[in-house]
């Protein structure tokens, strides 16, 4: 092949036609065929070094030119795998984003109507976790000055049109207790005809499987609605018209959960999937509507108790179940009723409470055996922190008649 290429080459460029039109052209003499000979030698030379090469680059290129190839098969199939396989689920809207439970963290509303009055049975601020939901309960009894000039407007500013008002609640609280809040749960207590709503294991379910009871779609089913609620309390109507962007439970729940999230975290509680919001001080927390037409709490209703501040009360502590017994050996009146109802605050069971029958120099917890130190350790601890001061912890000393697992003898 070589060769066929050099002759071709010798009879164009080095034949006696192409020399005379170098001469021509150059206004010179045409040189003879003998003079040229170095120069043919030197262009044969040349030539030949060049085509050498022809073979290696062909062979190599080949490598390299298929290696491209495959590269460029993979990206397009590639490129056609991820915008099939991984086209959007919401075309139109953006879905929210489902945090783990562990992130979150949460405040419960529950609330009520009577005669036309509106309040906060409880107001209960969920930590994240996932072996124990934590919690801290709002008092709404005032025992502090630190807190005289605090008012927090309701979210039920909404049923005159307020939207933010729930907001600005849930910024009240976060600024109070120095915690993030990501989402809400807003509970009508009304319709289930008690002092406590119960979120237990039915009520997971009913949120898993039935597509009525939560729907997170943006239209209004207002022939659902009037159904299951206008009977009972028609002034829910002006605020499930607010509710366009909300998940919602039709006569349950208001929040601003998904249905994932919503069930990850009823799923989170411990105790039998269960957690009990009584009503806490709701003769104190009625809402009063001022000239403006707007809902508004008295500032000294609905204002977290400062023995409450920065205290978190873990499940783990109505898991154990401990009976406990307060009595108060101070001179100070009304001590043991008072620390009796933060304790049933925090979850735990109060089976007696009353003056004791001696002076005590400081404050006791009488244990039965050394066994209640594991048993219950939880509760223990949340007495300790909720006293917030030194508590000397006896065993097997009790001089008395006792019902209770714990006897806590206060002096102080």
């Amino acid at each position: 092949m070589r060769e066929k290429i050099v002759s071709i080459l010798e009879k164009s460029f080095m034949g006696d036609w192409y020399r005379r039109f170098i001469r021509r052209s150059r206004g010179g003499v045409i040189a003879k065929r003998t003079k040229s000979s170095n120069s043919k030698n030197q262009f044969k030379a040349f030539f030949s070094s060049i085509f050498s090469f022809i073979p290696k680059i062909t062979k190599q290129s080949k490598y390299i030119f298929s290696g491209l190839i495959f590269l460029a098969i993979l990206g397009i199939h590639l490129f056609q795998y991820f915008t099939i396989n991984f086209k959007p689920y919401y075309s139109d809207v953006i879905p929210p984003i489902v945090y783990q439970s562990k992130d979150i963290n949460t405040v419960v509303y529950t609330v009520s109507e009577v005669d036309s009055y509106k309040y906060i049975e409880s107001i209960t601020l969920v930590v994240g976790g996932n072996d124990a939901v934590r919690l801290v309960e709002l008092s709404p009894y005032f025992n502090s000055e630190r807190y005289s000039q605090t008012s927090l407007r309701t979210f039920l500013n909404e049923y005159s049109g307020d939207e933010p008002a729930l907001i600005a609640l849930n910024n009240a609280i976060s600024a109070i207790l120095g915690v993030r809040i990501d989402r809400y749960i807003y509970i009508n207590s009304n319709v289930f005809d008690t002092n406590y709503l119960k979120l237990d294991r039915d009520l997971l379910e009913k949120i898993r499987n039935t597509d009525n009871f939560l729907t997170q779609s943006y239209t209004e089913d207002y022939a659902k609605f009037k159904e299951s609620l206008f009977y009972k309390n028609s002034r829910l109507i002006p605020m499930y018209n607010l509710l366009w962007n909300k998940s919602k439970l039709y006569q349950y729940i208001k929040t601003d959960m998904n249905r994932p999230e919503l069930v990850q975290f009823l799923s989170n509680f411990r105790v039998d999937k269960q957690i009990n919001y009584k009503a806490i001080g709701v003769e104190q927390a009625v809402i009063k509507e001022n000239a403006e037409k707007s809902l508004e709490f008295s500032p000294n209703y609905l204002i977290i108790d400062e023995t409450l501040l920065g205290f978190v009360d873990d499940l783990d502590v109505v898991a154990e179940q401990a009976e406990l017994e307060v009595y108060n050996a101070s001179s100070t009146r009304g001590l043991a009723s008072l620390y009796t109802r933060e304790f049933q605050n925090i979850g735990m069971n109060v089976v007696k409470y009353g003056n004791y029958f001696e002076d005590e120099k400081e404050t006791v917890l009488h244990l039965s055996s050394e066994d209640d130190l594991s048993t219950f350790r939880n509760s223990i601890k949340a007495i300790q922190q909720s006293l917030r001061s030194e508590v000397k912890i006896e065993i097997g000393k009790y001089p008395y008649n006792k019902t209770g697992n714990l006897i806590l003898v206060l002096n102080k």
